[in-house]
This record gives structure tokens, C-alpha cells and sequence, in this order.
């Protein structure tokens, strides 16, 4: 285990998501919907929510934004604006039951690297924040009752690109306490540091560095959620006009809820030896003369020949 960390000469004073430009009410759901997509990758629809509005028969998700207010610590020799160039972002979807990293744990960068997402590694569970560098962003979020002398404010921003994907590969189950899991999304702020061959701490650039790491210094974290199946939550209108308007049986509820349900799957049962003609007969023989012929003696030579000839096929 590395040793004592050195003490920053900062701290991270306050931290929240926001979206850019947006004039939403509401940044984050309390339900999501989650869509399997191929390879098994699964895949939460409208998060954080529908920005500028929500897009059918898409990924319909969108960025998301983390600011940062580094301040200077009253310890701190230096009374100079924070230094932050080793200072970075990783998100996660965990449930609340997860173990979680905690402030001042650390993780290897190798580690980290290999489990962040991008087009070769869509399994990943680490999203990257990339920096806001422009200095109008930040100018404009900075918190306008502390003075610029001793802080700094920070933007990174997460899956900013357009039709952001947001991965999240849990295992849901079908017991109450699996649908019921709460989920959060967590931004770990972290810092660049390094240690040597003793894990005690030593400056990245020291020629006594042999192991990089990621020492943890903030976790920001949403509010709770939950996720359901997208089959199981037909709230869209083309996924609504697709489901049965019959009511269903126990078998049929049991076959609702299943994971790999299919749209082709989600039929009425009819018994499948029965005609067409057979089945009018049977579930409205009061409109057969409106429905099949006009004339009734006709329409009923045809269907007690046809029922005599399935009969004899049986």
C-alpha cells in the first residue's frame, strides 16, 4: 500500500453537475430505461434526460458536465491560484449496494486506462471527463462571492459527444429487491501522482517514480435511480402500439417480464388448427352473414364443410 500522501496545496471545495446551455428544470430522472443493444452491451435511454428533446428510435442520451471548485488551503505556503494539471475526472454507474472508492484511496492509471470506454473498449466501465479549456466556460460558472485570488474553478465534461451513449452492463434479476436497486452515477475527482519502489509518494517527474496512480479526492455522485428493462416499460408510443391490449394471464405476465422477450413474441394465443373461418364462427357468429357472405345459407354449407374436413385432417 502507498504511504502518506503529501498534503495538496488545495482542496476541492464544492462540486456539481450541470448541463451547459440547457434550461431543463430537471437534471436527472428517477427511473431509466435500459436497451440491449448488440454484443450485449446494454445501454440507458434519455440520460441524464431528453436534451433538447427526446429522439425515438434512437439512443435519445446526451453529455453531461462536472464543475469543480478548487480553493487554496489556509496551510498552504502559497496563496497563488491552485495548481491543477494533474487533477482528472472518471465517472461510473454503481448501484448503492457497490463497494465504492473512497477519498484518498488510490488506483494504478494502468488499471484505470484499461477499464475506461472508447470505440475499441465499449465494455469499459470508467468514463473519462475531458477538460473545458476555453476560459469563457469557466469565467461564467465561477461563483461570483469568492474571490479568483485563492480559487479555481474546473469544467470536464462527460461523453460529449453527439447521441452520448451511457453504457451500464449490471446484472439486473428478476426478485423485487434486483427491479427495487437504487443506481447512481459517481465522478471521481482524482489526482495524477506517483510513488516509488517503497510506495512512498514522490513528484511525477522524479526519476524514483516506478508506479502511476490515481488518488481519489472527491466523489460527486447523482441522485438515485432505478432501471427497468425498456421491454418492460412501453411508455413510448411506437413501443406502446406494438403490446397486446388484451388482458393477460398469469403465463402471459410471467412472459411479459422476461429479459429476452421479443415484440414478436408478444401475440394473442389462438389455437392454431383453427381457420380463419372457423375462428369468426366461433368469437362472433352473430355478424357472419356481414362478414363473410350475404348470403347465410352459403356462408354455413362453407363452414360445416370446412369443419368436416378438419375433422377428418385430425
Amino acid at each position: 500500500m502507498p504511504g502518506t500522501p503529501p498534503l495538496l496545496p488545495f482542496e476541492v471545495s464544492s462540486t456539481t453537475y450541470f448541463r451547459p446551455e440547457c434550461s431543463h428544470p430537471q437534471l436527472f430522472q428517477t427511473e431509466y430505461k435500459r436497451s440491449n443493444r448488440t454484443k450485449g452491451l446494454k445501454i440507458l435511454r434519455c440520460f441524464p434526460h431528453c436534451c433538447p428533446e427526446h429522439i425515438d428510435r434512437s439512443y435519445c442520451g446526451t453529455s453531461l458536465s462536472v464543475r469543480i471548485e478548487l480553493s487554496t488551503c489556509p496551510s498552504a505556503a502559497s496563496k497563488e491560484p491552485p495548481k491543477c494539471e494533474n487533477v482528472a475526472v472518471f465517472a461510473r454507474f454503481e448501484a448503492v449496494s457497490d463497494v465504492s472508492l473512497r477519498p484518498s484511496e488510490c488506483v494504478e492509471v494502468d488499471t484505470m486506462v484499461a477499464g475506461t470506454q472508447s470505440e475499441d473498449n465499449l465494455e469499459g466501465q470508467w468514463v473519462a471527463g475531458t477538460r473545458d479549456r476555453p476560459s469563457g466556460l469557466v469565467t461564467t460558472l465561477r461563483a461570483p462571492e469568492m474571490p479568483s485570488g485563492d480559487h479555481i474553478s474546473l469544467v470536464f465534461h462527460l461523453n460529449g459527444k453527439p447521441f452520448s451513449r451511457w453504457y451500464y452492463d449490471w446484472e439486473s434479476g428478476a426478485n423485487k429487491a434486483q427491479r427495487l436497486m437504487k443506481h447512481v452515477l459517481k465522478s471521481y475527482v482524482v489526482e495524477h501522482c506517483a510513488v516509488d519502489a517503497n510506495d512512498n509518494f514522490v513528484s511525477l517527474t522524479s526519476q524514483q517514480a516506478c508506479k502511476q496512480l490515481y488518488r481519489v479526492l472527491h466523489v460527486v455522485k447523482s441522485p438515485e435511480f432505478t432501471v427497468i428493462s425498456y421491454l418492460r416499460a412501453p411508455s413510448d408510443p411506437y413501443q406502446t402500439a406494438l403490446l397486446p391490449s388484451h388482458s393477460m394471464s398469469g403465463d402471459d405476465i410471467l412472459a411479459y417480464e422476461g429479459t429476452q422477450l421479443s415484440y414478436a413474441l408478444v401475440t394473442v394465443k389462438v389455437e392454431p388448427s383453427l381457420t380463419r373461418t372457423e375462428r369468426a364462427t366461433q368469437e362472433r357468429p352473430s355478424e357472419l352473414p356481414h362478414v363473410l357472405s350475404p348470403s347465410t345459407e352459403v356462408c354455413e354449407r362453407s363452414i360445416t364443410k370446412s369443419l368436416i374436413w378438419s375433422t377428418q385432417v385430425r
